[in-house]
C-alpha cells in the first residue's frame, strides 16, 4: 500500500507513492508520472523528503530542477520549499501542509486528471487523497 498505488475516483486517476521517499525513488516516480501514457492533465504533489541530514538542501534543489512534464505542481513542507524555488515550471505553489494542498487541488481538479502524490512518510500525502472531494474512500 502507498507504493505506486493507483486509485481512480470520480474520473480522476491518483498515483499514491507516499509510503517512503528516497531521492532516487522520488526522481523515478516524478519521471514516471510525467511520461506514462495519459490523456488528461498531469498534476504533481511533491512532499518533502526526510532524514537527508546536511544534504537535504542540495538534494531538494536537484529534485526541484528535475520536475518537468506537469501542468501544475504543489510542494509540501518546509524542506520542499527549496525544490519549489528551483522548479522551472510556471504553475507551481508551495504549501505548508496537506490541508492547504487539498483545498488548492479541489479548486482545479477535473475528470481525466492524473494526480501523482510523492513524498516521505512523515508528510502523510495520502491525507490529500482521503480528504479531497475528488478522492476519498
Amino acid at each position: 500500500a502507498l507504493r505506486m498505488e493507483p486509485r481512480v475516483r470520480r474520473e480522476v486517476t491518483w498515483l499514491l507513492d507516499c509510503y517512503n521517499a528516497s531521492p532516487e525513488s522520488t526522481e523515478m516516480t516524478v519521471r514516471f508520472g510525467a511520461t506514462v501514457p495519459h490523456a488528461g492533465r498531469r498534476l504533481l504533489v511533491f512532499g518533502q523528503l526526510g532524514e537527508l541530514g546536511a544534504h537535504s538542501k542540495t538534494i531538494h534543489e536537484a529534485l526541484g530542477r528535475s520536475v518537468l512534464g506537469y501542468e501544475r505542481v504543489w510542494f509540501v513542507g518546509e524542506e520542499a520549499r527549496v525544490a519549489y524555488e528551483t522548479c522551472a515550471l510556471e504553475q507551481k505553489a508551495w504549501c505548508k501542509d496537506t490541508l492547504e494542498v487539498t483545498n488548492a487541488l479541489d479548486e482545479v481538479l477535473a475528470p481525466m486528471d492524473l494526480v501523482v502524490l510523492k513524498g516521505s512518510r512523515r508528510t502523510a500525502l495520502e491525507r490529500i487523497f482521503e480528504q479531497s472531494t475528488w478522492g476519498g474512500n
